[in-house]
C-alpha cells in the first residue's frame, strides 16, 4: 500500500528517544564462570622397577580430574628421554601409561606432567625407576699365552668374555682389572665386538663418491677381507648382487712396516705413493682417482 505522507511520518518520528528506550531496555546479566579444576587430588607417580635393555611398558602414574579431559601428559624417564604418555580411564581414575627401554642400571628418577587441554591448567608428581642389571657375563675358555722381555711393557689381549644377558651393551660400561701374578694389577681397557661395516660420506661434487652417503653391512652385501704377506696393507672389497655396488678400500703402511693401530696421516695412492708414505686407495661403482690424498685410523 502507497503512503503520499509516509516520508513526513518518518521524519517526526522521534528516533533519539527511541534509542534511549531501547538503551534502558537492554540490560544484560553477567555470568561469573568459575575455573574448572583440572585434578582433585594431587597426580601418583608409581615407582617402577625395569631391566636394563628391556622394553618397560605400563602404567607410569594415576590421577583423578574434576571434568572428563581431554588430557596430554608427558613422561620424563629421567635419564634424557621425554616421550607422550597414553591416558586411559576407569572407575573415575584416569591412568597414564608409556613404554621405554633404559640402556643402562641404576635409579632414575621419573616425572609426569599432566595438562588439561581445556584451560591448560597443569599438574605433576615424580617418582623412582629402579632399572636392574641384565649382564650376564661368561669367560671364553682357553687363555691367551703372552710373551714378553723383562724390563720391557707388554701390551695385547689378556681375556675375552661374553655378555650374553645383554650382547649389545656398550664396552664402555664395563671395567677390567690384571692381576699380571707378580704382585702388580693395573686396570684393563675394555673392547667391545668387532663391527663389520664400511660407511662412506662423499662431499658435494666429488666423482669417486658421487656427492652421496653409503651404509654397508654383511646384510646388504658381501665383504672380503685379504692382506699382504707382510702384513703391510690390507683391502676391503665389497660387493652386492642386488643393486650391483661394488667398493674397495686399501689401506697401506709405509713400507717395511706393519700395519698396526694407530693414525697414518699423509698417505697416498697405495699403489705410488713413496715409500715412507702411508697408502690409500678408495675406488667403486666404476669410479677412481689418479691421486688421492687423506689419513685413516687403525683401531
Amino acid at each position: 500500500m502507497f503512503f503520499p505522507n509516509s516520508r513526513r511520518r518518518l521524519g517526526s518520528f522521534d528516533t533519539q528517544g527511541a534509542t534511549r528506550r531501547r538503551s534502558r531496555k537492554w540490560r544484560p546479566a553477567l555470568q561469573t564462570l568459575e575455573p574448572r579444576s583440572l585434578l582433585s587430588v594431587t597426580p601418583q607417580v608409581n615407582d617402577l622397577t625395569a631391566a636394563e635393555a628391556a622394553d618397560f611398558s605400563g602404567a607410569v602414574a594415576t590421577f583423578t580430574a574434576a571434568d572428563a579431559g581431554p588430557f596430554t601428559t608427558r613422561i620424563d624417564w629421567g635419564d634424557g628421554s621425554i616421550t607422550d604418555g597414553a591416558v586411559s580411564s576407569g572407575g573415575g581414575v584416569y591412568t597414564v601409561s608409556g613404554s621405554h627401554a633404559y640402556a643402562a642400571e641404576g635409579s632414575y628418577d621419573v616425572s609426569v606432567v599432566i595438562v588439561d587441554d581445556f584451560d591448560s591448567s597443569t599438574a605433576s608428581a615424580g617418582a623412582t625407576a629402579t632399572v636392574t642389571d641384565s649382564d650376564f657375563l661368561t669367560p671364553s675358555p682357553g687363555q691367551f699365552t703372552l710373551t714378553g722381555m723383562e724390563g720391557t711393557s707388554l701390551n695385547g689381549n689378556v681375556g675375552l668374555f661374553a655378555d650374553t644377558g645383554y650382547p649389545t651393551n656398550d664396552a664402555a660400561n664395563f671395567t677390567s682389572t690384571i692381576d699380571w701374578g707378580d704382585g702388580t694389577t693395573t686396570a684393563g681397557t675394555v673392547s667391545g665386538p668387532a663391527t663389520t661395516a664400511l660407511d662412506m660420506l662423499s662431499e658435494p661434487g666429488d666423482y669417486v663418491g658421487g656427492g652421496a652417503t653409503y651404509h654397508f653391512t654383511p646384510a646388504t652385501g658381501a665383504f672380503h677381507v685379504s692382506h699382504s704377506s707382510n702384513d703391510n696393507q690390507i683391502t676391503f672389497d665389497y660387493g652386492e648382487s642386488y643393486l650391483g655396488h661394488s667398493w674397495s678400500v686399501t689401506l697401506a703402511a709405509p713400507n717395511g712396516q706393519s700395519l698396526v693401530p694407530g693414525v697414518y696421516d699423509n698417505a697416498g695412492r697405495a699403489a705410488f705413493r713413496p715409500p715412507d708414505q702411508p697408502g690409500l686407495d678408495v675406488y667403486g661403482d666404476g669410479r677412481g682417482s689418479n691421486t688421492l690424498t687423506g689419513s685413516f685410523d687403525v683401531k
